[in-house]
């Protein structure tokens, strides 16, 4: 969030103002209230260092609005899916390009830069396993003409627990055999025009897949295929719910999303956490009956 807005700015021309729009420009994109939060503190780091380092003498961020809860905000979060949609955006996307992408996300819960990260290297068909080891990301460089120019970036894991090994199900593994299939079809119509790369992700020349361009294949097929619109996030945010409604422990969610801390995941799924937190008590309860 930081980067695309200041990163291409000195640190002595941004000042408070300019920090105000970008925060009230992400609140008019959709964005939650903790989410710029987080982005104006993780800027205050920024220029507090930018201090140590005698590069500026005043903090801009420290003197800029903070974010507070907007109960009228129109958020981009959409409902996640319960299990019969869930169950319908698997068997409607199996006859699409991306098939094996929204499998991946409503399967195991990757983040999109985590999907598009991916190399065939990083699945083990032997033994079942898939490895998150990279993100991808589009990085725009705007010129002083006024150009720009975009281009890809592969960058370690959000952190130390986002790069993470994860067992595969049988119906992953299928869907990735038919993204194998899928993608050396495409090298064999490609001929020379090919670009090996080893993404299992690809455009027909064999690149790998932008973000922007796999948000805007994903959104028309869901309109196509009269599927209730939400974004490839929550996927993850479907994989996480499911999940905790069928009992599965706190801290197998929280591992498998690659969160830092168990304290994350009860934040964004509190609701979930409450219900699993209920049934423990009823639980206790039963017991304390039966004796």
């Amino acid at each position: 969030y930081v980067l695309p807005a200041l990163g291409k700015m000195r640190l002595v021309d941004v000042d408070t103002n300019t920090i105000d729009r970008w925060i009230h420009g992400m609140k008019k994109m959709g964005y939650s209230a903790q989410t710029r939060k987080k982005a104006r503190q993780n800027a205050f780091s920024i220029f507090k260092y930018g201090i140590k380092q005698r590069i500026i003498l005043i903090n801009p961020v420290a003197g800029s609005v903070v974010p507070n809860k907007d109960e009228d905000l129109k958020t981009q979060v959409k409902k996640p899916l319960n299990k019969v949609e869930w169950m319908d955006y698997l068997e409607a996307f199996r006859k699409t390009d991306l098939d094996t992408f929204v499998h991946v996300g409503a399967l195991l819960g990757l983040r999109r830069s985590e999907i598009i990260g991916l190399n065939w290297s990083d699945v083990d068909f032997d033994e079942k396993y898939l490895h998150v080891r990279r993100s991808a990301r589009e990085v725009t460089v705007r010129r002083p003409d006024g150009s720009s120019s975009t281009s890809l970036v592969l960058n370690d894991p959000k952190t130390m627990h986002s790069r993470r090994k994860l067992v595969m199900n049988q119906v992953l593994i299928d869907a990735l055999k038919r993204q194998l299939i899928r993608q050396k079809e495409a090298k064999l119509a490609a001929g020379s025009a090919w670009t090996d790369t080893g993404a299992v992700f690809t455009t027909s020349i064999g690149t790998r897949l932008y973000p922007s361009n796999v948000f805007k294949r994903y959104k028309k097929l869901t309109e196509s295929l009269g599927l209730r619109y939400v974004r490839i996030h929550d996927l993850r945010h479907t994989v996480a719910v499911l999940l905790l409604d069928d009992e599965i422990p706190l801290e197998s969610v929280s591992r498998l999303l690659g969160h830092s801390s168990l304290s994350i995941t009860m934040d964004i799924y509190a609701r979930n956490v409450q219900s699993v937190a209920d049934r423990g008590a009823k639980g206790m309860a039963d017991l304390y009956e039966k004796n």
